[in-house]
């Protein structure tokens, strides 16, 4: 089961999302061989909960978020960089003990307008204009 999903530009086009009790995957929406199958599928990050979206200029970069942590995953890589705006795990503790206020499923969104743009949810909005190198 997919939850929250996205798709990219490429022909053919990917479609993104977290999956129940695993982890966030890029799948291609056809292939030559007739049946889409695992050569056809990529995970992009880790989180059950959260979101995964590409960006849109380049969608061999996917942003991909779970709780309070986001990743930015190349796929000409394959490396994962954690990009959140506090990388502190939040789990098990109060809110009055927290900066910020993230939830299970933060919305994660990134700018058709600007490259590399994207924006985070929580107790406010959080922009990078880099690709999250910077909040």
């Amino acid at each position: 089961q997919f939850y929250r999903v996205a798709t990219d530009n490429r022909y053919p086009y990917f479609v993104y999302g977290s999956q129940q009790d695993r982890f966030t995957y890029a799948i291609a929406s056809a292939s030559d061989q007739g049946v889409i199958g695992p050569s056809d599928t990529y995970q992009v990050s880790w989180s059950e909960s959260g979101y995964a979206i590409p960006d849109p200029k380049d969608p061999l970069v996917t942003y991909g978020s779970g709780e309070n942590i986001i990743t930015r995953f190349d796929r000409r890589t394959n490396q994962t960089q954690f990009i959140s705006v506090w990388p502190v795990d939040a789990s098990g503790h109060p809110a009055s003990e927290l900066e910020h206020r993230f939830n299970w499923t933060s919305p994660l969104l990134a700018s058709v307008h600007s490259a590399h743009t994207i924006y985070w949810c929580a107790e406010r909005l959080f922009k990078s204009s880099d690709g999250g190198h910077s909040w």
